[in-house]
């Protein structure tokens, strides 16, 4: 099972790859928020300020990962949420990103 903490942050990181975050300072403002996240509760609570269920944010993101991740997890997402910089994002070759990250 993965912990919700996790799930946000790959919720995060999906939501700014699919053109959903409209700012960095969204995208920094809902990271730092999930990664305070301890528990389904209070994620539940975070994903309700932003107008949705934590239910229908888990099968978005899973849709997601489906649609443009072959083998991703969860936990691939939000190691990923950790390394995108406001601002400038994540730039490396796709040799590196498949090593570091997911294929």
């Amino acid at each position: 099972m993965v912990n919700a903490q996790i799930k946000m942050k790959a919720l995060v990181v999906s939501r700014l790859m699919m053109g959903d975050i409209p700012t960095w300072q969204a995208f920094e403002s809902e990271r730092e928020t999930a990664s305070k996240i301890l528990n389904r509760a209070t994620a539940r609570s975070v994903s309700s300020q932003i107008g949705r269920s934590y239910r229908d944010l888990s099968v978005e993101t899973e849709r997601f990962i489906e649609a443009n991740f072959v083998g991703c997890k969860y936990q691939d997402l939000a190691r990923l949420c950790e390394e995108v910089r406001p601002g400038i994002g994540l730039s490396c070759r796709l040799d590196e990103f498949e090593r570091a990250f997911f294929r």
